[in-house]
This record gives structure tokens, sequence and C-alpha cells, in this order.
């Protein structure tokens, strides 16, 4: 987890990284960086263990590369200033992938192990930052989705260096208004996509399946209300877990964090929601684990009392 947000008066660090056991109980949070500029963060395993790409308060990106442990390795940072500063990055196996908006429009970027840009390529024209972004890998390739315009969310399938292997087009037949969630899960041999644009003024997430040959075989409305969407991953009970803050809407708006299992059909088998304080800014997360479904989420107290964050397993599903 890190927690968004930064102050620049302060020197103290503001990016940190935490183990812990399978019981959740672990050692102190181990500072990444010596100050407190980190203000964009991406993070993708890598072959040795995993890398954090983030941006300091005047844009210049740093690599740390992290260990096993989310030690810093070698105990110092790896600085690659050919590497843009996307929002996203993943690793296919041959290369990291990452994407960011220039002069020529949208671009999705391959990276070496060292951060050194190896080619890019222009997926879009006309497309300013910032720009939301998003990768997701099945099998031999990738899916890769973006925000074009603020509103109808656009996707393309990739291979492992990059390389689109048909045409970018936008979801859907119409105008989805002012998306600013993305959530992306490999199911089968394709992938589920939710994002939280309103259409025709239905609101809820749009949930889109979409194959390995990019085509979309599935839509439908998921999460009725005003969704933030959080984590998106592979269930042990089969199917693919999605987790959201909702809002109800309305003058008398409730809040609740949703955890939502969607099978491979696209239908909802379970949907379990845990209502918190209205106010409450937070948006859950999953921990991947191969064993159990576990979902980052505040535990309810009461408004004088300072939010503490749980993690929760989920289980029975069925």
């Amino acid at each position: 987890m890190w927690r968004v947000g930064f102050d620049p008066d302060t020197p103290d660090p503001n990016l940190f990284s935490w183990t812990a056991a399978s019981n959740f109980k672990g050692g102190a949070p181990l500072s990444l960086v010596p100050e407190n500029t980190a203000n964009a963060l991406a993070i993708a395993p890598a072959p040795n263990g995993f890398v954090a790409a983030t941006c300091s308060l005047d844009s210049k990106p740093q690599w740390l590369e992290l260990n096993r442990d989310l030690e810093v390795a070698g105990g110092s940072s790896v600085v690659a200033p050919d590497a843009p500063c996307g929002q996203s990055m993943i690793w296919t196996g041959e290369v990291y992938l990452t994407a960011f908006a220039d002069a020529r429009g949208l671009v999705v970027a391959s990276l070496d192990e060292q951060g050194a840009r190896v080619g890019d390529k222009v997926l879009s024209e006309g497309v300013a930052e910032p720009v939301l972004t998003r990768f997701s890998k099945n099998g031999d390739r990738v899916l890769f989705v973006f925000r074009k315009d603020r509103a109808r969310p656009w996707y393309g399938v990739l291979d492992l260096q990059g390389t689109p292997l048909g045409a970018v087009q936008p979801f859907g037949d119409e105008d989805t208004s002012w998306v600013s969630n993305l959530a992306l899960v490999a199911a089968g041999d394709g992938w589920w996509v939710a994002n939280n644009g309103s259409v025709s003024n239905r609101s809820g997430a749009q949930l889109t399946g979409i194959s390995r040959d990019g085509l979309v075989w599935r839509e439908q409305r998921v999460l009725y209300g005003h969704p933030q969407l959080g984590g998106f991953t592979p269930s042990v009970s089969g199917g693919s877990l999605l987790v959201a803050t909702v809002d109800s809407g309305g003058q008398y708006y409730d809040t609740s964090i949703a955890a939502t299992l969607i099978d491979d059909a696209g239908e909802i088998v379970y949907d379990k929601r845990t209502q918190i304080e209205r106010d409450e800014p937070f948006i859950p997360g999953v921990v991947v684990d191969p064993l159990r479904d576990l979902v980052i989420k505040p535990l309810p107290l009461k408004p004088s009392e300072p939010t503490i964050v749980v993690v929760q397993e989920y289980g029975c599903l069925d």
C-alpha cells in the first residue's frame, strides 16, 4: 500500500515498504527514498523481486529495484533517466511496458531490465496528460486500456514487446461520462475490464469482457451507485474478485466497501457490502494470494476515532 500525498516542506520520507508473514504480523516499515517527494508510483513484479517506478516533485523518474523482502537492492536506487514517468507499468517476461503522453500522443514504451528505452509505439494521437492507463498480461498477450478525453475508455491488445496486434478502439457504442477508475483482470483466455463511468444516466461500473483477439463479447452494469474501483484479481473460489468503495447516491447517501465475485461468464455470484463512514475517502485493495481472497479495507469506527486499515479474508463464497 502507498498513501497518496506528500508535503514538499517536510524532509521526512513518504514512501515505505512493509513485509508481513501469513498472519500479517511483521516488522517496521522500511523507507524506500530518504526525501518526502514521491508523488507518483507504479510497481511491478520483476525477475528478481519488484521494481517501483516513482516520480519526484520535479517529475524526475526514479526506479527502485526491490528484492523479495521489499528492500532496496544493493542499498541504493537505480535512476533511469530514459524511462518516462508513467502511471502504470508491467513486466511481460521480456520487457517492461509503460505508457505516457508527449507531443506525438499516447505512447507505449518498452524498457529493458535497466530501464533504458528499447522501443515505443504511438497508440493514439491528440492525447494530453494526465492519462489514466492500465496493463494486464494473459499468456503471450497484454491488454492495454486507457481513458481518452477523460471519458470513454479505449483499449488495444499488444504482444509481449508492446506491439499492437490489432486496432486500438473505444469500448461500446455509447459515450461514457467521466471515467476516473479502471480495473483489469485476466480471466480465461481474455480479460474483464471495469470502469466507473456512467452511460445514458445509468450509474455504477461498466464491466466489459474482452477476448485475446481484442473482441468485446459482453458488456453489463455492476455495482450500482457511484463506485471508486480498487482491486480486481482472480479468486480462489473461481472467477474474479472486484472490490470498490460505493456511494449509493442521493441526498441521504451511504458509503460501503463492496466485495463482488464475478464468474467467468460475467454473472455476479457473491456481493458483500460493509458500510463505512460516508465521507471516508478510502479505496480498498486486494492482497494477491494464491490460497486466500484478501481485501484491504478500513475498519468501521465512530467518526471521532482514527481510521484503522485491516486485511480481511473472504471465504465460502459459494
